[in-house]
């Protein structure tokens, strides 16, 4: 009973549309571009990246400020600095199709664990607003010159 929402107009979308097409998915909703993601995030419970190199992602930043249970790959970049496994989400070695999915799986399946992960995420992403990183940077750069 769970529907899988995928924003966004990348390369892969009339691909996949075409797969769930002719194997028949019903589940499967592809939204393109909203001007209201909140909204969508708010009534959500998991939010997913797979991207095999992200740097600090604004969508799973929202997602975890909208208090959902993140699943990502182990992707170069920042994402990966911004959840930690089985703390604040889940993470699934970079293109591994069998572990993403047991990830997921685990969110749907297992309430209290989803929950956990969710609060938890919440909590992380609020702590970082507290943080001052122009002022860390500012102190970094002098430090260097």
């Amino acid at each position: 009973d769970w529907t899988l929402e995928i924003f966004g107009e990348g390369r892969l979308k009339s691909k996949m549309q075409t797969y769930c097409e002719e194997k028949n998915i019903q589940n499967i909703r592809f939204m393109g571009f909203t001007n209201d993601i909140y909204s969508h995030l708010a009534s959500s419970s998991i939010a997913v990246s797979t991207s095999n190199c992200e740097g600090f992602s604004m969508a799973i930043a929202e997602a975890m400020a909208n208090k959902n249970a993140i699943v990502i790959t182990d992707s170069d970049g920042g994402i990966s600095d911004m959840i930690i496994h089985e703390e604040t989400g889940l993470i699934a070695p970079k293109n591994d199709d069998k572990i993403l999915a047991k990830n997921i799986a685990l969110l749907i399946e297992k309430s209290t664990i989803r929950t956990q992960l969710a609060d938890n995420a919440y909590k992380h992403i609020i702590s970082l607003k507290n943080q001052n990183i122009f002022e860390q940077w500012i102190d970094l750069l002098k430090k260097e010159l």
